[in-house]
C-alpha cells in the first residue's frame, strides 16, 4: 500500500463523516437528547482527526501519480492548492 492508497481510503472520511456528524446533531437538537448530541460532537472531531493523515499523505499521492502519463499537472497543482 503506497501514499496514494491511503490517501484515496482517508480523504473521503473527513466530508462524509462531517456530514454524518451534522445530522446525528441536528436529530440530538430536534430531540432534545444529550446522548446524541454528545454522540455527534464526537463524530465531528473523529471526523477532523483523520482529516490530518489525509492531508499528510497528500504529497506522497502526488509523487505516486506525477509519472503516470495523461495526469494533468495543472489539475494536480489546483488539488493541492485548494487542500
Amino acid at each position: 500500500m503506497n501514499g496514494a492508497h491511503i490517501h484515496l481510503l482517508l480523504n473521503h472520511v473527513p466530508i462524509l463523516g462531517s456530514l454524518f456528524a451534522l445530522c446525528l446533531l441536528l436529530y440530538g437538537i430536534f430531540t432534545k437528547s444529550d446522548s446524541v448530541m454528545k454522540a455527534a460532537l464526537l463524530a465531528m472531531v473523529a471526523a477532523t482527526l483523520v482529516a490530518i493523515p489525509a492531508f499528510l499523505s497528500g504529497e506522497e499521492a502526488e509523487h505516486v501519480v506525477e509519472p503516470i502519463i495523461g495526469i494533468n499537472d495543472t489539475a494536480l497543482d489546483s488539488h493541492e492548492d485548494m487542500a
